[in-house]
């Protein structure tokens, strides 16, 4: 599979995890799957030698068809707004997170490699108080290091943001950013849930 034929989804679910389980059952035609403000909740009880009941595994609803790429929560305040579902078909392209590259709650950061390239791609969740953009031109120069280091960028983007202006803002930034400094590259963008 040539890296130019992956598919991608991307939706905002608003914490509800009927639309997760919805979207991961019914868009099989995609590979790769990104989701914003993903539920964090209750999945099962394990055993525990402390409570006869078990002890509660928090995450994110599981599919038997998908791998989940997500950051592990810290605390319960600090659980990750992003996450990424990938086709159990498309694993031989050695997807590896990259919290090395980009480490926030708000961006998610994957590698795959496909014809000794590699690439990145970026799960981003912005609101209203804009962490995801602060946190992005805070890190500016670590990127173009990993971009100087001679690592090959192929980009896809998919958002949700609460503000149209925000989009437009993070998206030429990137674009300048990444092609500027490669002089070539190929943006994909979609945008799911924009409310003024």
């Amino acid at each position: 599979m040539n890296c130019n034929i992956l598919k991608f989804f991307s939706q905002n679910v608003r914490k509800n995890r009927l639309i997760v389980d919805t979207i991961l059952e019914t868009q099989h035609q995609f590979n790769i799957i990104f989701i914003q403000e993903p539920p964090w909740s209750i999945i099962c009880s394990i055993p525990s030698s402390n409570n006869c009941k078990g002890e509660p595994l928090v995450g994110v609803p599981h599919h038997p068809n998908r791998h989940i790429f997500t950051r592990h929560p810290t605390n319960q305040s600090n659980s990750p707004r992003v996450v990424t579902y990938i086709n159990i078909c498309a694993l031989y392209l050695c997807f590896s997170l990259q919290n090395n590259v980009l480490n926030h709650r708000d961006i998610f950061c994957i590698s795959f490699s496909n014809q000794d390239s590699i690439y990145f791609m970026l799960n981003i969740y912005s609101d209203s108080s804009q962490l995801a953009l602060k946190y992005l031109k805070d890190t500016e120069s670590s990127i173009v290091k990993i971009v100087d280091d001679g690592l090959y960028f192929i980009l896809f983007f998919l958002f949700t943001f609460h503000f149209i202006l925000l989009y437009f803002t993070l998206l030429f930034f990137l674009i300048f950013l990444f092609l500027e400094q490669l002089g070539l590259g190929f943006i994909s963008h979609a945008v799911t849930s924009v409310t003024n």
